[in-house]
Order: C-alpha cells, then structure tokens, then sequence
C-alpha cells in the first residue's frame, strides 16, 4: 500500500497543484522526516478516489488483476498451490504511520512502519494441496480480513544522473506483514459435504496466524515487486531535489 506516497508525488514531478494541505519537505529542515509523515498521509487520503488526470487508480477498494502463491519451499502443515484473480483491497488508506526513517544525503534508504486497523480482500479463488491434514481443490469466492496489520518496509536505493539531474532507483524493497490475527472465509471449498466444509473452514481459522505464517513470504515477495516496480516509475520522472527540497 505504501507505494501510494509515491504515486502521490508524480503530482510534484510533472507540475500538478498539490491537494490543499499538502506541502514539500525540505531535507535540511529539522522536522523533516514529520513533514514527509504528514504530507503521505494527505497524499493518500486526497487521491484515495484516483485522479484520472494524474493516472492515479482508485486506491480504496485497490484492484489487482491477480496474485498467485506457489507452496512454501519449507511449509511443515501447508502445502498449497493458491491463486487470487479480480483481487479488491479494502481499507488501505486507513493506515497510521508509526515509524519512518529516511536517508538521502548520507546514504540512499527508507524504513517505513505502519498500522492498519483492518484490510479485507476480496476475490476469486483457485486452491490445490496440502492444508494440515485436508486435501483441498476447489475454487469459488473468498474473503480475507486481516486485523490489526503492522507491517515493516525497507527500501535501498541509489543516485544516478538523467538529463543532468540526480535521481534515486529503488535497488531493494523488503517487507514483513505481521497481522494480530486473519479472518479466511471460502465459499465451495468442499461442495461435496457442506459439513466437512465447516470443519475445514472452522480448522484453518483456529489456525489462521500458523497458516499465514508460512504463506506470507509470497505475499511479501510479490508486493515488494510490485511497489519496487511502481515505486521506480514515478521515482525516474522526479528528481530528488523536487521529490524533497535541498
């Protein structure tokens, strides 16, 4: 979700009025790295509806066209083939920041911390494998509340030169997603036996911090791509000394 701060910023880059209440940070003010806290979270909530004009999509409900999560390589009770199509995101733009560190003069690295109440997703559903003691191939409608989500990226970049300007490109981007607990909800995961479908069901949300524990290195990985990717598009438009002032 934290690559929105970014898409925020393309305002900046090509010459768009910021939101009202939004302001650049200049990196020699003492409070700098409050002021760039502040102004993510406006950017956020003033394009949380998109802005077609700027190409920025609607942020809440986000949408993913898919998400695809291969069996963990060292999963003791999963082993799963799971794939999400018509992904939708909600309640990404609730966040609260609860720590962010940033060093562009010195070196070239964020670490950003942040909290959010409550994300739901919802999408369709494909799921073969191995889940605990269940072999599951099914495929329907599913639901995922995850409450309480804190969740730690770290991004190291470096400077180069374009068009006699300095630019940053993010070289590693890391995650680490630790939700307080995970609501999973799949219709026709056992349409066999509604029964035994409870039971599933019933099972894996007694187990559900377990069972995300040992699929969240996929999801990790492939939103770290994601916001690398994203975040490097906007990155290469603005130079460092407009993204933040000297």
């Amino acid at each position: 979700m934290k690559r929105y701060y970014f898409l925020f910023c393309i305002s900046i880059g090509l010459g768009y009025k910021l939101p009202e209440g939004i302001s650049l940070c200049h990196r020699s003010q003492p409070d700098f790295t409050q002021c760039v806290a502040k102004n993510m979270r406006g950017g956020i909530l003033a394009f949380k509806s998109g802005n077609k004009e700027m190409g920025v999509p609607v942020l809440d409900p986000y949408f993913i066209e898919k998400l695809e999560i291969k069996p963990p390589a060292s999963g003791k009770t999963v082993a799963i083939h799971i794939t999400f199509n018509n992904v939708y995101v909600y309640g990404m733009t609730t966040f609260e920041i609860e720590h962010l560190e940033i060093d562009i003069d010195k070196g070239c690295s964020w670490t950003a911390e942040f909290l959010t109440p409550v994300i739901r997703v919802q999408a369709d559903y494909q799921i073969e494998g191995q889940l605990m003691v269940f072999t599951l191939n099914a495929h329907g409608k599913s639901n995922v509340t995850q409450n309480n989500l804190r969740d730690q990226h770290k991004m190291w970049c470096e400077k180069y030169q374009k068009n006699g300007k300095t630019h940053v490109r993010i070289t590693k981007y890391t995650m680490d997603m630790q939700p307080e607990n995970n609501i999973f909800e799949f219709t026709n995961l056992f349409p066999a036996d509604k029964a035994i479908e409870d039971k599933i069901l019933k099972t894996i949300n007694e187990n559900n911090l377990s069972i995300f524990n040992e699929l969240k290195d996929g999801f990790e990985q492939i939103f770290s791509m994601i916001y690398l990717q994203t975040s490097n598009k906007v990155l290469s438009k603005i130079p460092l000394d407009e993204l933040f002032l000297p």
